[in-house]
């Protein structure tokens, strides 16, 4: 292991926070990855209509405005320090933006590159880049909180909301667009005291699982948050002191947003279950015309994953699969 990369993810953690990650990377996730308790598939049924095109009756969004419109993106890394596929979600979206003759504006926590940010205002720090003429505003704590990451949502953070005012002032944008919800919690709260629309993109499950898998302690497939009471006692973790109230403050900002969008139907599916009467849009990311599937005349015989090689993504989980083929023609 190199000792670089340690050094400067304790100092960016603390010696608790930093303790804490490596707890859950060495012991928690192997249980959770390789325990091999997934089980079938839980249903997730909603009282609210879980349909698509039940829901295309309804507004699409409550937001109308002239362009040029000044757009800013939130999420919780960003090119270059990071390359998975969030980020690539939310440069593709300000690149479209900007084509439209749009202004588009990214905001992004900061790891790697930490020691570049100054103080902007009491508790944060922050620099500023261009990532293929995107302008990006990287920030972080000056001492970062407890289960930044994944763990704790938290709208009542005076260093956040007192960045959040400042950069909202400095940009004035027409809306927000959050591509990572969990750790922006009183970013949004100080959207809704502005009055600047928002829209949430469920890019994961981080808004109801710590985890942000739906996989408990043990690789077991999650049935539900019961409102955070099945987090606290199956999956209880540091970072969050009250499970109940992380729900409930994840509920507050989704169904205070303009609009609400997921990748998938599934993730939808989990996310109308978990929140009552919460309307999500199902709308998948965009792919090139020339990926566009073709006409076949014989079965599939060759699989390709796109993606980043990690078990989060369950890749072994594929891999293990593909090796209980038969047929030698299969390839992955």
């Amino acid at each position: 292991m190199k000792i670089r990369p340690v050094i400067e993810l304790l100092r960016y953690y603390g010696v608790r926070g930093f303790v804490a990650k490596a707890w859950e990377k060495i012991v928690i996730d192997p249980k959770r990855f390789r325990g091999n308790r997934l089980g079938d598939p839980p249903v997730f049924l909603s009282e609210n209509k879980t349909d698509d095109a039940a829901q295309s009756s309804e507004p699409e969004t409550r937001i109308r405005l002239a362009p040029p419109r000044t757009i800013l993106y939130l999420v919780h890394h960003f090119f270059p320090e990071t390359r998975g596929g969030t980020e690539r979600f939310v440069f593709n979206q300000a690149k479209e933006q900007l084509k439209k003759g749009n202004n588009a504006q990214i905001l992004t926590l900061v790891i790697k590159n930490a020691d570049k940010c100054v103080p902007v205002t009491r508790g944060m720090k922050a620099y500023s880049y261009n990532y293929q003429d995107i302008p990006v505003t990287a920030f972080c704590y000056e001492k970062t909180p407890i289960g930044l990451y994944y763990k704790r949502i938290e709208e009542n953070d005076v260093c956040m909301e007192a960045f959040a005012r400042h950069q909202l002032e400095l940009i004035k944008p027409d809306i927000v667009h959050c591509a990572y919800a969990q750790p922006m919690a009183a970013f949004l709260k100080v959207c809704r005291q502005m009055k600047i629309p928002y829209l949430i993109t469920l890019t994961g499950f981080d808004s109801v699982c710590h985890y942000t898998t739906m996989l408990d302690k043990h690789g077991a497939l999650c049935k539900g948050s019961e409102k955070g009471r099945r987090c606290a006692i199956a999956c209880r973790t540091y970072g969050i002191r009250d499970y109940e109230k992380r729900y409930q403050t994840a509920e507050s900002y989704l169904k205070a947003a303009a609009a609400v969008t997921a990748p998938s139907k599934y993730v939808a599916d989990v996310m109308r279950a978990e929140f009552t009467g919460l309307c999500v849009k199902t709308i998948p990311h965009g792919i090139r015309r020339r990926y566009s599937p073709v006409k076949r005349d014989g079965p599939v015989r060759k699989f390709a994953f796109l993606g980043t090689l990690t078990e989060l993504k369950g890749i072994h989980l594929l891999i293990k699969a593909f090796q209980n083929i038969s047929d030698p023609e299969c390839t992955l």
